[in-house]
């Protein structure tokens, strides 16, 4: 597999994860650098844009704040394939079904994806096949209710609902 780490950052307030990426020798690509944030929804497109210029098959989406990696590569590839092997993307479940704050802000209720603690997905971790993802975000730009198009968060959670893509959510 030939997974790069892209994180979105436009502040450099980056300098961890990317600490933790080059301890472990894992190839990274920064989007957006100087970029003028207009809103968390953006994302989406920023990604898209800034995916369809790589040419990795295998992609790791990643916040770029509050996210460290401490384990190398070979050992993520290896967990993908031995649990996800039969998924195009795996968005790592967070466990507070209010933890998002445009959850908290508009009391929308927040889909389920697992009987686990784990069982809402955080759109601050995805990895998969970089094509998929691109085709995903794009399709929920298209479809997603001006409701859910307020950030990533819960257009991505509305799309692993309602659109037909082989998603997985880790909820371990």
């Amino acid at each position: 597999m030939d997974t790069i780490v892209v994180y979105i950052e436009n502040e450099n307030k980056h300098f961890n994860l990317v600490k933790s990426l080059e301890m472990l020798n894992i190839n990274h690509h920064r989007l957006y650098e100087g970029g003028e944030w207009t809103g968390m929804f953006e994302k989406l497109q920023i990604y898209i844009d800034g995916l369809s210029k790589l040419d990795n098959e295998w992609v790791i989406l990643s916040d770029s704040r509050d996210v460290l990696f401490y384990k190398n590569i070979d050992e993520i590839n290896e967990v993908y394939k031995t649990y996800f092997s039969d998924k195009d993307i795996v968005i790592q479940g967070e466990d507070a079904e209010d933890s998002d704050v445009y959850f908290r802000v508009t009391n929308m209720k927040r889909y389920s994806f697992s009987d686990t603690l784990y069982k809402y997905p955080c759109s601050g971790l995805i990895m998969g096949k970089r094509k998929v993802i691109i085709d995903f975000f794009k399709e929920i730009i298209d479809k997603v209710p001006s409701e859910w198009a307020i950030a990533d968060q819960p257009a991505v959670e509305w799309g692993m609902a309602n659109l037909d893509y082989n998603i997985s959510l880790d909820t371990e």
